[in-house]
């Protein structure tokens, strides 16, 4: 293996990872650990790895930041998704979808709220559920489509949400009915037959819960592109 980033154990938690088709890495930092302890403040940020390897702290705007609660660690910046010059982050304790724009020179231009999800994600509107899978509503991982769409994994709800690009009205396109048990990382396939099939994972860590499963469903619209690959049609 070769070390791309070493981050002080004591006050940063690597999450997730997106590209640009510049080839630059985004990685989102969930947690300053040093906070839990008393010795530092609580930061969310977003480091950028460049394809020669030199890495940076990207972005540590406030609206990264996760927020003290009672019921998990304060984590902030969880899932990350790029599409069309638009660093996306899913702030895991404030239940929101930040988009940063990357400007001319590569650097973050101003942090703001695309989606926020506070109302949908309020623990009084979470649906009855056995004992066992009764959790905090978070949101966890994140990926996008061709067209923009934005997908969520909100792992306390046992959801997959649609948004639109502008952050408009959400759909719910499978929940804990369908297998969902902690819903955790989402990635489209890449391949002709499989452009438009959404792979999810279930993060069971919960006694009484048994769906450890990987999952996967059609949502009817191609994943965005990876780099370098061309956009075919789905089918």
């Amino acid at each position: 293996l070769t070390r791309l980033l070493a981050m002080d154990p004591m006050s940063t938690w690597p999450n997730g990872l997106a590209f640009d088709e510049l080839g630059n890495l985004y990685v989102t930092d969930s947690l300053d650990l040093a906070t839990l302890f008393g010795t530092g403040t609580l930061i969310g940020r977003v480091w950028r790895i460049t394809p020669d390897g030199k890495a940076e702290m990207w972005s540590t705007a406030p609206l990264l930041a996760g927020v003290i609660n009672p019921f998990t660690q304060p984590l902030g910046p969880n899932g990350i998704a790029y599409l069309r010059g638009k660093v996306l982050v899913a702030n895991t304790t404030r239940r929101r979808i930040v988009q940063i724009p990357v400007l001319p020179d590569g650097s973050a231009g101003t942090v703001k709220v695309l989606a926020n999800m506070d109302e949908f994600l309020a623990p009084e509107n979470v649906p009855p559920l056995p004992p066992a899978v009764q959790v905090p509503p978070l949101l966890d991982g994140l990926t996008v489509d061709s067209e923009g769409n934005i997908y969520a994994a909100v792992i306390g709800q046992h959801k997959l949400i649609r948004l639109p690009p502008d952050g408009g009205s959400l759909a719910v396109l499978a929940d804990y009915g369908d297998d969902l048990e902690l819903p955790a990382s989402l990635a489209f396939g890449t391949t002709r037959g499989t452009r438009s099939t959404l792979f999810i994972t279930n993060f069971v860590f919960l006694g009484g819960l048994d769906k450890a499963w990987v999952l996967k469903v059609d949502v009817g619209i191609p994943g965005a592109p990876v780099i370098g690959q061309p956009l075919l049609p789905a089918e």
